[in-house]
């Protein structure tokens, strides 16, 4: 049940980041299934159940995240359904890089507002809801 957890521990030795406890965890969890969520809570997977999502199929999809967070801090969320970790990180760059170092697995990206929610699945779509819609969109057309 912890396989993507250790997978991203491993990986994380020189990141600037911090593991949230399982209660912060669950609750940006609940937060993101709630806002963006069809059914206002979970449904697995949360990606197929997003009530206004675009997405675009690239299979380095996960790379452009950072174009998107900027600098902001960011929430790396694993799939519910998989395990219930959630890390901060100080920007989307970090995130990016700790990604690229480990196997796929699906993942959602977040700010501490929740204005918007970004994943990559594994049939690597990049899928955008709230602000990262129109972001996503803009892609479709380059």
């Amino acid at each position: 049940m912890d396989l993507i957890q250790n997978e991203i521990d491993d990986k994380l030795k020189g990141f600037s980041f911090q593991k949230l406890s399982l209660q912060d965890s669950e609750k940006i969890q609940y937060d993101i299934a709630k806002k963006f969520g069809i059914n206002d809570s979970y449904t697995y997977p949360l990606w197929d159940n997003l009530k206004d999502k675009y997405s675009i199929y690239n299979r380095d999809g996960w790379k452009l995240i950072s174009n998107f967070t900027k600098n902001e801090t960011v929430f790396l969320i694993l799939e519910q359904s998989d395990e219930r970790a959630v890390y901060s990180f100080k920007n989307g760059e970090e995130v990016v890089r700790v990604l690229g170092e480990c196997f796929g697995f699906v993942f959602y990206i977040t700010n501490e507002s929740k204005s918007y929610l970004l994943c990559f699945n594994d049939h690597d779509y990049l899928i955008g809801s709230g602000q990262a819609k129109e972001w996503i969109k803009s892609l479709s057309l380059t």
